[in-house]
């Protein structure tokens, strides 16, 4: 048995959930940072834009992304003008849980 395979196991399953939206949460935030600079953005701009104050956005830029659920980050897309789809799929059958995966297209 691998390494992997008895670390992987051996965290709790809810663990494991968490870890897939903590990843989830980190690609939104990733391509709200990606938006802002693309649009060429100041930190005021985005917070208005966003409905947040500067000080917020600034946490933001600094990878501070815990303070914000998944569906806000979702929702700070949507004013930044991106349109977001969401998915739902079948589970893999070996699988007891689906997952949750984060991309951006072009």
């Amino acid at each position: 048995m691998s390494w992997r395979k008895l670390t992987r196991n051996a965290l709790p399953e809810s663990a494991r959930a968490d870890r897939g939206e903590t990843l989830a949460r980190s690609a939104l935030l990733a391509i709200v940072l990606q938006t802002i600079r693309e649009q060429n953005l100041s930190q005021h701009s985005a917070a208005v834009r966003m409905g947040l104050d500067q000080p917020k956005v600034s946490r933001l830029t600094r990878g501070i992304a815990d303070e914000f659920a998944i569906e806000r980050l979702i929702r700070f897309l949507t004013a930044l003008g991106r349109n977001v789809d969401i998915t739902v799929h079948p589970r893999v059958p070996r699988r007891r849980r689906g997952t949750l995966h984060v991309g951006l297209s072009s």
